[in-house]
């Protein structure tokens, strides 16, 4: 065997190489182990006497061995707390122990490499922690396994286990807060017609407060382990739980990234597999997308469905209409006509208006947002809907749509950082119960007069109406005043009974008015016609291209869009899909939160 100061320069330089330990670790360790050659030197010359450079070898190793983690200069003051996952562990549950096999049955035929020799490091691996992989791989018994190097530092061996039923975010909690491990997991996906989709996922867990030599140890010796393990799909480095949170996971297993892992978390996202309606297709892709050939058939030619449970799809071309046993008859019925993109079934026994139980429509949507199809949402309807397109189109609608939330939040993040802006805010409640806070920030630059008029309303600065003026005695303030106009995806209207901060009605912002609606959460102001701004406005649910040219564009929400959302919301289900004051929306409260630097030309 090497010498153990060699041995630990080398684990130390594998670790380096994979992010395990800073720099200023290996220089530490480098330097030392030098020292060491000059003084092996030194008792091979005679100047030294051999029990001298045996104990100052000792003390370099019980300083790798017993230190803490990273060099002071580089350690975290506190342990990094564990990220949220998908389903977080209680407080305290990452010590929970998972019983370890006795004795497993060996299992033959499937291991491709013998299990000998050692790493590196000159650490073994044990048969019983390779046969337990080969256990997980079967699906006999087991979902994950955890490994660790045994006390000794000579053997891998079994740390933790966890049953065929148990759960990623099982896996994660028995993870040590401060200590290296190995861990596989068996990464499944049920798809909506019950097949599963997996794949085995190994991981090389060092927090960044573990011990250096620990590090050093696990990154030396995790290749030659790993390479007694025949088919891991997939490696992971991870020193924090949010390296290895299960969307990150899926997105690098293949066979569930691209078309299928956007296809599984749709359905996962809107709860489909526990959905009340039984009858919803199940018509979807399972096949490994691995396969070229089978990527390239279901890229051309099948067509598949994308159901929504409580949504009622619009189509301007109404196909054909009959009534069907199920769902899944509506949607092979769609997918059997070429012209149709979209069927709507009536799924509530009671009928959806005068329309019978069972009825399925089938249309055709000439512009089809596969991501989000318009239409009407709401448990009221009484229908469901699906899309019908090839998996792939589907897909990469998904990651458009994913890929243009990221952009957007990027630049509502930025809006808001924009000191020289104005950023206010409206406390919401809905019939007692808060919200939260929506936060938006307002345009002087672009529209001065609406800008400023808005930011007075939500401090309250002015003071109340006078006497002799529209609403008397009433404070130039939003605090109080409903959500009157509530119109499901359109709008969120409010506002109080007062003239304007100027006193009467103000004039438009020629600037506002250039701009478009086109965006989720931007502030317009309400009016009578032209030039007849006073101190109401809506919040849009999105692009409204009717109201462009007609109405001032003033500001825009950057933080609370599930606020604006919950009041929206309350639109659905009622008639004409628009609700008043009644339904107990109200501004609890507003200010401003900073000022912002540009001062608005109110006679430009």
């Amino acid at each position: 065997m090497a010498d153990p100061a060699l041995q630990t320069l080398l684990s130390t330089k594998a670790a380096l190489d994979l992010g395990l330990v800073t720099q200023a670790d290996f220089d530490m360790v480098k330097t030392s182990f030098l020292r060491a050659q000059q003084l092996k030197a030194a008792v091979d010359v005679g100047v030294l006497r051999e029990e001298d450079y045996e104990a100052t070898k000792s003390q370099f190793l019980e300083l790798i061995t017993g230190g803490g983690g990273a060099t002071p200069a580089s350690r975290p003051q506190s342990p990094v707390p564990p990220m949220s996952t998908t389903a977080p562990p209680t407080p305290g549950s990452r010590a929970v122990q998972h019983d370890i096999p006795l004795q497993l049955p060996k299992i033959g035929g499937t291991r491709s490499k013998p299990n000998g020799g050692t790493s590196m490091s000159g650490i073994a691996v044990s048969d019983d922690a390779v046969n337990l992989y080969y256990h997980i791989r079967s699906k006999s018994a087991y979902r994950w396994a955890l490994w660790r190097v045994d006390d000794e530092g000579t053997t891998v061996v079994i740390s933790a286990v966890g049953p065929k039923d148990s759960t990623y975010a099982e896996f994660l909690a028995a993870l040590p807060d401060s200590d290296c491990r190995y861990g596989v997991f068996d990464f499944q996906e049920v798809m909506p017609d019950g097949q599963v989709l997996t794949k085995l996922v190994f991981l090389n867990w060092a927090p960044d407060v573990a011990k250096v030599k620990a590090k050093m140890m696990y990154a030396s010796t995790k290749d030659f382990f790993k390479g007694l393990l025949d088919g891991i799909s997939v490696e992971f480095q991870a020193s924090e739980l949010d390296d290895v949170n299960e969307q990150e996971v899926a997105d690098a297993v293949p066979g569930f990234s691209f078309t299928f892992y956007m296809i599984w978390s749709l359905y996962s996202s809107r709860g489909l597999r526990e959905s009340a309606i039984k009858d919803l297709p199940v018509q979807t892709v399972v096949e490994d997308t691995t396969d070229p050939q089978t990527r390239a058939a279901l890229s051309a030619s099948t067509r598949l469905c994308f159901p929504e449970a409580n949504a009622d799809y619009y189509g301007e071309e109404a196909l054909q209409s009959q009534v069907v046993e199920s769902m899944d008859a509506c949607c092979a019925a769609c997918v059997a006509l070429p012209a149709c993109n979209v069927y709507v079934y009536c799924h509530s026994a009671a009928g959806c208006g005068d329309q019978l139980t069972g009825t399925c429509w089938l249309k055709h949507a000439r512009t089809l947002d596969l991501a989000r199809p318009a239409g009407s949402r709401s448990e009221a309807l009484g229908w469901s809907s699906g899309a019908v397109a090839t998996a792939v189109d589907r897909a990469a609608a998904l990651l458009a749509a994913k890929q243009a939330q990221e952009t957007e939040a990027a630049r509502l993040a930025a809006l808001r950082a924009n000191a020289s802006l104005p950023l206010v805010f409206l406390d919401v409640a809905i019939k007692g119960t808060p919200q939260g806070r929506i936060e938006a920030v307002l345009f002087p630059d672009v529209s001065p007069r609406s800008a400023e008029n808005f930011r007075q309303l939500c401090t309250g600065e002015k003071g109340t109406v006078p006497e002799g003026r529209e609403g008397a005695g009433m404070a130039y303030h939003f605090k109080g005043a409903s959500f009157y106009r509530i119109i499901d995806a359109f709008i969120d209207q409010s506002g109080i009974n007062t003239e304007s901060v100027f006193g009467g009605q103000f004039r438009d912002d020629a600037g506002g008015l250039a701009l478009h609606h086109t965006r989720k959460g931007l502030l317009s102001m309400a009016n009578m016609g032209p030039n007849t701004n006073t101190a109401h406005f809506s919040i849009m649910m999105g692009p409204a291209p009717h109201l462009d040219g007609s109405y001032t564009i003033f500001g825009q929400v950057v933080a609370g869009l599930e606020v604006v959302d919950a009041i929206n919301a309350l639109s659905k289900g009622q008639p004409e899909n628009t609700a008043g004051p009644d339904a107990g929306a109200v501004i609890v409260d507003a200010g401003e939160l900073r000022h912002g630097t540009i001062v608005p030309n109110l006679e430009a």
